[in-house]
């Protein structure tokens, strides 16, 4: 917790810099170039704190007795930086740090040589990311994002072996019909110490009025948004999530520690509510009901998979977040100045 507390704190010297990649009006000579995102659409986040707790669910298979997990705490931090912003282009570099933990009950969390391993410990996730943002005309604009990030236990604040990698490269073309309708198309590929991925995906933000609007990730997330005023919105829907560890886990009948791949996802259906405290600072809070998908453990060194059922269980966070105060139009035309 001490590496946790000593990134929130540079993080936090270095908040004034932070911004999303959409949050700056591009104006390239007499072309009038729109930045990605429409009218109303939620606020993006150039630094993010959140605490989150997920209580009370199990873990079973034909293999592992049910096992309950007391609560699963993540406290996750993200930061954005701009390094270019200049017209008609932009590059910002980001950083991630997360920091996982099981709670099993005691009677419970040696069911599984897994279990042993995670129960109590902190699962981490570093990661840095370069953001590329290159507006082609009026009505279209590509975003490019290359990073990479480390899942595992483990014990440094960060690590840079391969075993717990993965590199991720996304690419995608936006049209804006206008100001309160876009749509575009993107491929991800990903290539981690479980798998390699290429999935193409759309999204489409379109707002309605003044307090309806619409944010899809096509097939990720599905968001319902309600605008109050300006610095009040809630949001509601459903999103694909998951995660990955490369963990060492020591077997029960042996001194043998063997590499472990610890894959869970699901579907969260959740209602966010995020307020506007002042300037650039944001409150948001999330309550939810999480579906779970089969959770997968993979022990790397006999090539053996198991598929663990999952219970649902509600969860809940809350957060605050920096972004800069949006203009009431996402686009201006300079004539118009």
């Amino acid at each position: 917790m001490k590496s946790f507390i000593c990134c929130l704190l540079l993080f936090v010297t270095n908040f004034s810099f932070a911004q999303e990649i959409s949050e700056t009006l591009i104006i390239d000579g007499e072309v009038n170039f729109c930045k990605p995102g429409v009218l109303n659409k939620s606020p993006g986040k150039g630094l993010l704190l959140d605490y989150r707790y997920q209580p009370n669910f199990t873990f079973q298979s034909d293999e592992v007795p049910a096992s309950k997990v007391d609560n699963d705490i993540r406290i996750n931090s993200k930061l954005k930086i701009p390094l270019v912003i200049k017209p008609g282009f932009k590059l910002l570099i980001g950083f991630r740090y997360q920091i996982e933990n099981f709670n099993f009950e005691p009677s419970d969390a040696n069911n599984s040589p897994l279990f042993s391993s995670i129960d109590g410990k902190d699962l981490k996730t570093t990661g840095a990311a370069i953001y590329i943002s290159k507006p082609l005309n009026e009505h279209l604009y590509t975003s490019f994002r290359f990073g990479v990030s480390y899942a595992g236990d483990y014990s440094r604040f960060s690590t840079a072996q391969d075993r717990y990698a993965t590199y991720r490269a996304v690419g995608i073309l936006g049209i804006k019909k206008r100001e309160d309708f876009e749509y575009g198309f993107g491929l991800m590929y990903s290539k981690s110490f479980r798998n390699v991925i290429a999935l193409p995906f759309g999204f489409l933000n379109r707002t309605f009025n003044s307090k309806w609007g619409i944010e899809f990730a096509i097939p990720l997330s599905f968001k319902l948004r309600r605008d109050f005023k300006d610095g009040s919105l809630l949001m509601f829907g459903p999103q694909f999530a998951s995660r990955s560890y490369s963990i060492d886990v020591q077997q029960s009948d042996t001194e043998t520690v063997d590499i472990f791949h610890f894959r869970r996802a699901g579907v969260e259906t959740m209602l966010t509510y995020q307020q506007r405290i002042k300037g650039w600072f944001w409150v948001e809070a999330n309550v939810g009901y999480l579906a779970n998908l089969k959770a997968k453990v993979k022990d790397t060194s006999i090539n053996r998979e198991t598929k663990l059922n999952q219970s649902n269980s509600v969860f809940g966070s809350i957060g605050i977040f920096l972004s800069p105060p949006s203009k009431n139009r996402v686009c201006e035309d300079t004539d118009r100045k």
